[in-house]
Parts: C-alpha cells; sequence; structure tokens
C-alpha cells in the first residue's frame, strides 16, 4: 500500500539521519565549534525524522484497521447472506459461497496486515527512542565543551583581574616611591 511504502522510505530516513547524528556524535570536539553544530542539527534531523516515521506508521495503522474493518463487515455481510438464504430453505449459492471464501481471505490478508502495522509502529517508536536518546547524549556532550570552554573563560578572567589588580597595585607602589625620592 501507499501507506507501507510512505512508512517504509520514512524508516529509512530515519535510521540515514540516525547514522550521520552517530557519525557527528564521534566527531565532536572541543577544539572545533563546527563540530558541536553539527553534531546537534545532525541530532534535531534525526529526531524529526524519526517523528516523521512514526506519523507514518500511525497512518499504516489507521488504515490497516480500517481495512480489518471494512474485512469483519464483508464476513458478517456474506454469512448473513447465507444464513437468510439457509433460513428460508433457499439453497446457498455457489456466488454466495465465494463471497464468504472471499470475505474470509480479505479478512485475514486484513489482520495480518494490522499485526504488521503494529509491528512497524512499534518499530517506528524505537527509532524514535534511540533518536532522541542520540539527541540528549550529543547534547550533554556539547554542553560539557561549552560549560568547560565557559569556566576556562571564567579562570582566565580572574587571572586577567588579578593581574591588572597586581599590576595597579605595583603602578602606586612606584608612584609614591617615586614621590619620596623626588621629594628627597
Amino acid at each position: 500500500t501507499t501507506a507501507q511504502t510512505t512508512a517504509d522510505s520514512k524508516e529509512t530516513l530515519a535510521d540515514a539521519a540516525i547514522a550521520a547524528a552517530k557519525v557527528a556524535q564521534t566527531a565532536i570536539s572541543a577544539t572545533d565549534n563546527v563540530t558541536l553544530t553539527n553534531a546537534e542539527a545532525k541530532a534535531q534531523l534525526a529526531v524529526d525524522a524519526a517523528n516523521t516515521y512514526v506519523t507514518s506508521a500511525q497512518t499504516l495503522v489507521t488504515e490497516a484497521t480500517q481495512a480489518k474493518t471494512a474485512a469483519d463487515e464483508a464476513v458478517r455481510v456474506a454469512q448473513d447472506a447465507i444464513d437468510k438464504a439457509k433460513a428460508a430453505n433457499e439453497t446457498v449459492t455457489t456466488e454466495q459461497t465465494q463471497a464468504l471464501t472471499d470475505a474470509k481471505a480479505l479478512q485475514t490478508t486484513a489482520a495480518t496486515a494490522l499485526v504488521d502495522a503494529n509491528d512497524e509502529l512499534t518499530d517506528a517508536t524505537a527509532t524514535l527512542k534511540t533518536a532522541t536518546d542520540l539527541q540528549i547524549a550529543i547534547e550533554k556532550a556539547t554542553d560539557k565543551i561549552v560549560a568547560d570552554a565557559n569556566a576556562n573563560a571564567t579562570t582566565t578572567a580572574d587571572a586577567t583581574t588579578t593581574a591588572q589588580d597586581e599590576a595597579t597595585t605595583a603602578q602606586t607602589t612606584a608612584d609614591s616611591k617615586e614621590t619620596l625620592a623626588d621629594a628627597a
């Protein structure tokens, strides 16, 4: 069906996006800011693709459920036609028997399609969890690099302030010594 083909293509895209995010995660470097941006972008792409896959799988389940409901109704109607013919002491026709056989075959096919659709949705949900977990891991890794850089910047700023204070104190001392020397 179209829904199955769409779900399959969305699964392929989600799997490819997750693979790309894993590569980007491995490439994260504290010395190359582009790797941080790239990893976070790839992780978001993986989550977006997985969400689309889930949506497609949900559509597939909806369509399979509708097909199963229609097939169940076809069996009920075909069986009812046979039951009415028997109740009226009429001969059950070959067409009526064939209609019931065909309806039952469709019912079996629809039931299998529904099981498959639910399996697809389970896979899509697992794929979304994988993508989300990967995004969280990448975010933690990039946040740590940024936090470390911020801590380093704070330490450097503190050291610079201390050095500035020491230089100001030294200048003040030198100026007062100069004043004393000039006065003497």
